[in-house]
């Protein structure tokens, strides 16, 4: 046999040797990666559930780890799904088998508009994310501010509360066993403040909120729920008129107002908190118009002129309270006249209005003026102040707006008026005043006995004036 021959063929028995022997060698590494992994996981796992206070157990079908068990009488599970749509998915079992709290979206949206609006806590962090659905009052003793932030962190992680249990569904399987922590901790702080809870009374949780909580209108929110228990006899009264009492010292206006008109704090002290803050030039506008609306007549105030003199030059509601305060108090019409020409549409209209109130027939020249007001409701007020305190020379004013079949508020409004002024003209009875058709230029008013007549408007032309008899 040729040497070489044989050499050659013991060379590529060789090769095939090694080649075999390299890829079994491939194969255990990757059998051996495999199950390095797999180990590595599930010592990863083991981790989580000694630091969670849980065991871990091993699923048959599908093969993986859970762990699952009860931490501060809590139950807790967390599984985790390989393959195609891998997710792992935490829950902890929660007391309130009927709270709803879902993270806002598209489906809670259109929720809304099927049930009607979420509970409202006064928090716009969590209002803006969370859907609650149930009794305000028992929803805001609940969502305390440690709770809510503990909700907003389970948001964060993709979770959501409903049937008995916090569900947080995380995309892919975890094998981090400190995001896994992190995770389960997240679903079981919620767990414990909401099982702390119901330990303690609604009225209580309202009344600690009312007084505590930092955010303005969760303060607010959580009197008034305690208000409302209290009048259907599910909380003490007495502790709902302390926590109104309390309020009044708030450091917002406008808790101090409403804790001042909710009816459970005594007058007296609730009317000099809310003088004090409408004095307050610190004060929000609306808050401010508010409470002087709150004040009434202004009965005991101090120093009444000055503080309506001033609220007058602060701002649009606060000067529109002003306004019809002076009417309420019955002021001459001077303290108002200034306000006619002000740049505020609005303010023209209330000064408008209030001098009809006041009824002061000497303001008729500047209720001429405000007729070529640029702002049709300022215009359509005047109409209706010189209906109400104008003499017979205001329906000169008021013809040039009525011609025509057609026309809208203010051309109804001045037809009105010359009706209304009509009924009080001097020796007029009904019928005895009468407005033509014919062009303003076309004659002017004159005035004749009752006997003769009554008030006529002269047409030029072949046609003699037109007058009505009485």
């Amino acid at each position: 046999m040729n040497p070489f021959a044989i050499i050659g063929a013991l060379f590529t028995a060789a090769v095939g040797v090694a080649v075999a022997a390299g890829c079994v060698f491939v194969i255990y590494l990757v059998v051996k990666s495999v199950i390095d992994r797999q180990t590595a996981i599930r010592l990863e796992w083991d981790r989580a559930a000694a630091a969670l206070g849980v065991k871990k157990s091993e699923r048959m079908f599908p093969a993986g780890p859970a762990i699952e068990g009860v931490s501060d009488g809590l139950h807790v599970t967390v599984r985790g799904y390989s393959g195609k749509g891998a997710n792992t998915v935490y829950q902890v079992g929660i007391p309130f088998t009927s709270l709803r709290l879902t993270r806002e979206g598209i489906t809670s949206a259109l929720g809304r508009l099927v049930k009607g609006d979420d509970v409202q806590t006064g928090d716009p962090a969590f209002d803006d994310k969370a859907l609650l659905n149930g009794d305000a009052p028992e929803l805001r003793a609940i969502f305390d501010a440690e709770t809510r932030a503990a909700a907003l962190v389970v948001f964060a992680h993709g979770g959501w509360v409903g049937a008995g249990k916090i569900t947080i569904r995380q995309s892919g399987y975890e094998t981090s066993g400190a995001r896994i922590e992190e995770r389960a901790r997240a679903g079981l702080n919620l767990a414990r403040l909401l099982e702390a809870s119901r330990r303690t009374p609604e009225w209580e949780r309202l009344a600690a909120v009312a007084a505590g909580d930092p955010l303005p209108r969760v303060r607010e929110n959580a009197l008034s729920s305690l208000i409302e228990q209290a009048n259907h006899d599910r909380a003490p009264r007495r502790i709902a008129e302390e926590a109104a009492s309390r309020m009044l010292g708030d450091p917002i206006a406008s808790n101090r107002l409403f804790a001042g008109t909710c009816g459970l704090t005594e007058s007296a002290r609730a009317r000099r908190v809310i003088a004090a803050l409408v004095w307050d030039p610190t004060t929000d506008d609306v808050t401010r118009a508010r409470g002087l609306g709150a004040l009434g007549n202004l009965e005991g105030v101090d120093r009444v002129d000055e503080l309506l003199d001033t609220l007058l030059d602060a701002g649009d509601e606060t000067r529109l309270a002003a306004i019809a305060a002076l009417v309420i108090r019955r002021v001459a019409a001077s303290r108002v006249t200034g306000l006619v020409n002000h740049p505020h549409g609005p303010t023209r209209v209330a000064a408008a209005n209030a001098l009809e109130s006041l009824g002061d027939a000497s303001v008729q020249p500047l209720l001429f003026l405000m007729l070529d007001d640029s702002a049709d409701q300022v215009r359509l007020a005047a109409v209706r102040a010189l209906g109400a305190i104008g003499d017979v020379g205001a329906v000169e004013k008021l013809l040039p707006l009525i011609p025509g079949f057609f026309g809208g508020d203010i051309k109804i409004a001045a037809e009105e008026a010359v009706a209304r002024i009509q009924s009080r003209a001097s020796g007029a009875g009904a019928g005895q005043l009468s407005v033509s058709d014919a062009p303003v230029h076309a004659g002017a008013l004159s005035s004749v006995t009752a006997e003769e007549g009554a008030l006529s408007e002269a047409i030029p032309g072949s046609r003699p004036p037109r007058k009505t008899s009485a």
